[in-house]
């Protein structure tokens, strides 16, 4: 007896009755009753009420099928109500595009919202320091307090987190606008290929050997910050990917793109004035050379590698990003630091003017006590956190006052002002950068 043959047939689709009105009842609406007059009617009195079973009305809905017995249901159901069968609820609205856009590009958003919120950073640290920084180009020291590449807090003070932190940072709006608008573009094509966990490796050691790159060929002469670096090591990555593929059409429009990116950012930044090309040629570079690595590793198709290589690397790269980010944090305490060092050295150096002017007024009528009373208010007005400090500036402030009131002289004030400035300098010797930026940038604004 032959086997009975399975029935290849595909399911039949259920659609829900309809109404009188044609429209299809969906599951969970209840109907109800409404009465309307009777079509006998006495100069449009009616003389009876007939009751009706309608559902009610409604603008037309978007439906999706069930995917087990294809029935029609409402868009954002739990469960099926013909079968039982559970089904993913889609969000609507703003925030079910913000769920749908990171689903499709997740590294390509969670960088843009980390270079969006490191931007606001800088407004914020530019407007609080207040030393002439503006919108378009932000101050040096507000790049600096926030993790700028810079070869004295590098290497001088020991501070080779920056490497990192730099790449997320920008020096003004149209050096964000540019890099934002790369960004979106390139790494949305690079997860689409690669995944995730590959670019997240290529982004930031690019970055970082960016970065180096910059460290090592400006030295001293300029800082350094922005995602040009590692963007420019995804191009370098996709051109590799562009030329390992030449008889594939989509690899060639992918080749013919990178290379009019190349030639677009190697004409601005040799027109252009401030920008890094060492930073890019070093991230092209890293990008170039992770290409050739991958370049057997069919895109998406190693799950080994994956799992076992790149999802461990990009995890271990996001953590030491955050460490970064920590230690830049921490070092904030070491600029509050310089800060009043810097404020100290200046009340300090305002009060000896003063004491000079006074010295060579030759006393009497011609005693600067006003101005010289003016100067020792600045001298002591501030809060010293230092002991030693506070009590050297304490010492010379009680000589100065009895200079003042004429029971003492000037070299009763100088002998405590010189201690007071030589602990003042000891101290700032230990974060001497950071004290001589701060006094720069209050004597002449970026």
């Amino acid at each position: 007896m032959p086997a009975a043959t399975p029935s290849l047939t595909r399911p039949t689709m259920r659609v829900p009755p309809l109404d009188r009105g044609g429209t299809a009842a969906l599951a969970g609406e209840q109907p109800i009753r409404i009465s309307r007059p009777s079509p006998r009617s006495f100069f449009g009195f009616p003389f009876a009420f007939r009751a009706e079973t309608r559902y009610p009305p409604r603008m037309p809905r978007r439906l999706e099928t069930c995917p087990s017995c294809r029935a029609f249901l409402d868009q954002g159901a739990s469960a099926c109500p013909y079968c039982g069968v559970g089904l993913r609820v889609r969000r609507r609205g703003a925030w079910g595009a913000v769920v749908k856009a990171f689903e499709q590009a997740p590294v390509t958003h969670a960088l843009m919202l980390s270079i969006l919120a490191l931007f606001g950073a800088e407004i914020w640290m530019d407007q609080r320091l207040g030393v002439g920084g503006s919108l378009l180009q932000f101050s040096s020291l507000a790049t600096a307090r926030l993790g700028a590449n810079w070869y004295p807090l590098n290497v001088g003070e020991r501070e080779p987190w920056r490497l990192v932190t730099a790449i997320f940072l920008h020096g003004g709006l149209v050096h964000l606008l540019f890099n934002a608008w790369v960004l979106v573009d390139l790494v949305r094509l690079c997860e689409q290929i690669y995944g995730p966990s590959r670019v997240i490796a290529v982004y930031l050691l690019s970055g970082v050997a960016g970065s180096a790159v910059s460290l090592l060929w400006n030295g001293e002469r300029f800082h350094n910050v922005g995602a040009s670096g590692a963007l420019c090591g995804l191009i370098g990555l996709m051109a590799v990917y562009g030329i390992g593929r030449r008889g594939d059409l989509g690899a060639a429009a992918v080749r013919g793109a990178m290379g009019r990116w190349l030639v677009y950012i190697g004409v601005l930044g040799f027109l252009l004035p401030g920008i890094d090309n060492a930073a890019h040629f070093g991230g092209a570079g890293a990008g170039a050379a992770i290409g050739l690595v991958l370049a057997g590793d069919a895109p998406r198709r190693s799950r080994a590698w994956t799992r076992y290589v790149w999802r461990p690397l990009a995890g271990t790269l996001v953590a030491g990003t955050l460490l970064a980010f920590g230690a830049m944090g921490t070092n904030q305490t070491r600029w509050e630091e310089a800060d009043r060092l810097a404020q100290a050295v200046e009340a300090a150096d305002r009060f000896r003017d003063a004491l000079r002017a006074a010295s060579v007024s030759g006393g009497g009528a011609t005693f600067p006590a006003a101005a010289l009373r003016g100067a020792l208010l600045d001298f002591t007005g501030r809060e010293e956190p230092d002991p030693e400090l506070a009590e050297a500036r304490e010492a010379a402030a009680r000589a100065a006052r009895a200079w003042i009131a004429g029971e003492g002289s000037e070299a009763g004030v100088a002998g405590p002002l010189g201690r007071y400035e030589a602990i003042l300098t000891a101290r700032a010797e230990r974060n001497r950068f950071r004290v001589g930026l701060l006094l720069a940038m209050r004597d002449r604004p970026d």
